[in-house]
This record gives C-alpha cells, sequence and structure tokens, in this order.
C-alpha cells in the first residue's frame, strides 16, 4: 500500500512538473521587459504567452539569474520524466540543479565585467551580479573564475547519470579499461570460487561424491561411534535406510557463477548503481553474491531494483538485503537446478552429531551449504506454516526422524494428534509413542489436559 501511495505521488509530481515546464518556458520565451513586473507598474495588458502571472514570473527569474534562467525548464522537464520513471537521487539532482544556476549566472556577470558590457537587462542577474562583485573583491578576479568553474563542474557532476570518471577511462571501443574487468575476475576466480571448492571438500557430500556404498559405511561408522546408547540394549537406526542422493550433477558451475556475476553488476550499472561482486557463495537452492556498492550509493536503490534484476536472470524472484556485520549486498538468486537436500547429509553431518540434545532437529541447510540444525529444548514454542506444497509435512518429518534418530524410547517419549488422518499415521508402531496416533478431536483434547496436568506436576518437583 506505502509502495502504491508512493509510486502515485511521483507520478502526480512528475506530470505538474512536466507541464510546468513548459508553462515556464513559454513564460521565459516570451518575457518583455515593458510586461507589468515587480520592476515595471505598468497598467497595460500583458503581451506574455503566460498571462500576468507569467510575466512576473520570468521577470523574477530574469532578474534574479539573467540569461541562466531559461536552463530552469529543463531541468524541470528532466524533473519530471524522472519522476515518473521513479528515479531515484531527487536531492542530488536538486543541489545540481541550484548549483548549475548559480554558477552560470556568476560566470556570465563576470564574463559582462571583464570585458565591461552593459546589457539591458542585465543578462547574469542579481546573483551574479552581487556575488562576482564579493568574489573579485575578496579573492581577485581569476579566483572569481577559478570558483565558478570549480562550481559549473560540480553542478555537471551532480546532473550527470554516469560516472564522468568512468566516461574519462573509457577505451576506443566504448568498454570500461580492462584493468578493473579483470581483477573483478580474479576476485571470483581466486577468493570465492575455489575457497567454496576447498569447503565443499570438508564435507564428503558436497565435494566429488564416491561410489553411494563406502560413503554409505563411512557415514554409518561414523554415526555408531558418535551416538552409542550403553545400557539399554537399543540400537539406534542406520543411516543405510535413508537415500543417498548424488548432487554433483545439478550443482551450479564455474562458468555459471561468473556469467551471472558478471550479468549483476552490468544490469545494476544499467540503473546507475556502480559496483562489484566481491564473494559468491554457491547453495543447494539459491546462491547468494555479495555486492559491494560503490561510495554515495544507498542500499535502497539497490533494493528497489530486486525486480528487474529477477527479470535479468529469468527468475521468478529474488531477494535483496544488506549483510549484518559487513558493507555488503547480499544478492540471493535462485538456481536453475535445486539439489536435493537429504535427511541423510544432515544427520550424518557433524553439527547434527556433536549436538547432546535428545531432540536435536535437522532443518536442512542454509544459504552457504552448510548443514543446520536446531535444539527443540531452546524453543519455547513452535510453529510451522506455509502454502499447500511449500513442504510443511516434509519439515515435520524431518523433526520426528531427528528425534528417532538421536534418542531411544527411555530418553524422549512423543504424543501424536493428526486430525487429517494423513500426516502422522506412519509413526503408529513407533516405540517412542506415549500412546497410539490420536485422530479424535475430543480424545485429543483430553490427552493435552493430561499433558498439562504433568507439566506442573513436574514444576512442582522442581
Amino acid at each position: 500500500m506505502a509502495e502504491r501511495v508512493r509510486r502515485t505521488r511521483d507520478e502526480i509530481l512528475g506530470v505538474i512538473s512536466v507541464f510546468g515546464s513548459i508553462y515556464l518556458g513559454l513564460s521565459l520565451y516570451s518575457y518583455s521587459m515593458w510586461d507589468p513586473s515587480f520592476s515595471n507598474y505598468t497598467k497595460a495588458p500583458a503581451m506574455n504567452y503566460g498571462g500576468i502571472v507569467g510575466a512576473y514570473l520570468s521577470d523574477l527569474a530574469m532578474s534574479s539569474v539573467g540569461i541562466s534562467s531559461f536552463a530552469l525548464p529543463v531541468f524541470l522537464l528532466a524533473y519530471g520524466i524522472r519522476r515518473i520513471l521513479s528515479k531515484n537521487r531527487h536531492k542530488t539532482y536538486l543541489v545540481g540543479v541550484l548549483l548549475f544556476i548559480f554558477s552560470s549566472s556568476l560566470m556570465v556577470s563576470l564574463l559582462l565585467s571583464t570585458f565591461h558590457l552593459n546589457i539591458e537587462p542585465d543578462t547574469g542577474g542579481m546573483v551574479g551580479k552581487v556575488f562576482s562583485g564579493f568574489l573579485k573583491k575578496y579573492i581577485s578576479l581569476p579566483g572569481a573564475y577559478i570558483f565558478s568553474f570549480s562550481a559549473f563542474l560540480s553542478s555537471v557532476i551532480l546532473l550527470s547519470p554516469v560516472s564522468v570518471t568512468s566516461l574519462a577511462l573509457r577505451t576506443k571501443t566504448g568498454r570500461p579499461v580492462t584493468r578493473q574487468r579483470k581483477s573483478a575476475k580474479a576476485i571470483i576466480e581466486e577468493e570465492i570460487l575455489m575457497p567454496a571448492q576447498e569447503k565443499a571438500r570438508e564435507e564428503p557430500v558436497l565435494a566429488e561424491p564416491p561410489s553411494p556404498e563406502p560413503s554409505k559405511e563411512r557415514d554409518l561408522k561414523a554415526y555408531h561411534v558418535q551416538e552409542p546408547i550403553p545400557g539399554t540394549g537399543y540400537t539406534l537406526p542406520s543411516v543405510e535406510l535413508l537415500t543417498f542422493y548424488d548432487t554433483s550433477s545439478v550443482r551450479t558451475q564455474k562458468d555459471e557463477l561468473l556469467s551471472n556475476s558478471s550479468l549483476l553488476e552490468s544490469k545494476l550499472a544499467d540503473f546507475d548503481v556502480e559496483g562489484k561482486i566481491t564473494h559468491v557463495h554457491p547453495g543447494p537452492v539459491v546462491t547468494m553474491y555479495e555486492f559491494e556498492p560503490a561510495p554515495g550509493v544507498k542500499i535502497n536503490r539497490v533494493v528497489s531494483l530486486a525486480d528487474d534484476l529477477a527479470l535479468a536472470h529469468k527468475a521468478q524472484s529474488l531477494r535483496v538485503s544488506p549483510i549484518p556485520g559487513k558493507a555488503t549486498i547480499g544478492i540471493e538468486v535462485p538456481n536453475r537446478n535445486r539439489e536435493v537436500v537429504s535427511l541423510r547429509e544432515i544427520i550424518s553431518s557433524e553439527n547434527f552429531k556433536k549436538s547432546r540434545s535428545k531432540i536435536t532437529l535437522a532443518l536442512g541447510k542454509d544459504i552457504f551449504g552448510n548443514p543446520v540444525v536446531a535444539d527443540l529444548a531452546k524453543m519455547p514454542h513452535l510453529l510451522v506454516a506455509g502454502s499447500t506444497g511449500a513442504g510443511k509435512s516434509v519439515s515435520m518429518n524431518s523433526m520426528v526422524m531427528s528425534v528417532l534418530y538421536k534418542a531411544s524410547p527411555a530418553e524422549v517419549k512423543m504424543l501424536m494428534i493428526d486430525p487429517k488422518l494423513l500426516e502422522l499415521s506412519t509413526y503408529d508402531d513407533i516405540p517412542h509413542l506415549i500412546s497410539p496416533v490420536i485422530t479424535n478431536p475430543k480424545k485429543a483434547s483430553e490427552a493435552l489436559k493430561k499433558m498439562v496436568f504433568e507439566m506442573e506436576r513436574r514444576y512442582r518437583l522442581l
């Protein structure tokens, strides 16, 4: 709603500015010093194309900044178009316009005084006349010219849609110098992809996967060494019961990462957002590109271009957000081919095996491809929600299986309520259940009351 209001406001201001520029241009074009104005109190009818208001308005502009006022309709028209197109940097553009009008009026007045030209009306305007006299008195005529030219060039830099430095450094082919492009490529190859590949080798499944059978034996052996349950006579399930997936064929390749990085930089440059990709973090579902914006680029400018970047990557959507603790912006782009995140891979990970909690949950992988586990005991409440097909049932099954792979029936008991008669019927025979899976709402209410009674008994005991 707020975005829609902002967009409507920009369009209205843009339309007003465009038609206002036309009116101001007609008023200045038909300006006459003999029309009624602040300096001419005549009762004669105004001949100005803008009427009496246009006569006064054009007289005010001409007497203030002289012939520099003819640039006002042009800048006002450009401002209106920028508003309609939702271009940012309105404050910077306004400062550039004011500085341009001031510096051009000042230079005209300096030229008139240098060559001793008396033109009526004063083409430099009152602003140029006053400031030129002030500068000549205190910093001399050469100093006044230096000040006016520096102010004029600064206004051009502020008003330019592209970096003046980048234009100056372009080669004869019209492309930026290759030194910067090569350094960006070196960063991606040496500092981004190689550490990612070395990191992947630490996890057997993420590196070049061996044959399935050796991987199963290694995972199973490591799991039993890590999770012995002495004195119970209960054997934890084997990881061989879970499916092994070879994801090397769908993993994002190096060439595609380089291509996407270059595409992001060029697409952002098309919208006057300069910067570079500093790191790439390939994940199983999305790949995050760390974008370091150039000085002066606001985060909101990059965030507002999320839809345009998604269109450039032919993706349904992508996520743009600042990275906490870093001076970079994370751009999360969906992978063309998604890897299968298997429960076996998470349960076999060091994070899950080293967790001492008997109700450790295997949740999946983060955006960097690292296994994510969580301790249910540290969660006061847990709610799993989402639209149809979002993976709620898969998530619940993963949580239940995590507990079965971590604890014996003597260590953890479960109460399962399944009003749909579909989701939890598979677990009806596991020894961890305190009662068979409940499907009747009335029995569910009674069972929950017993759970509350048990919690209160434990509180009193503690």
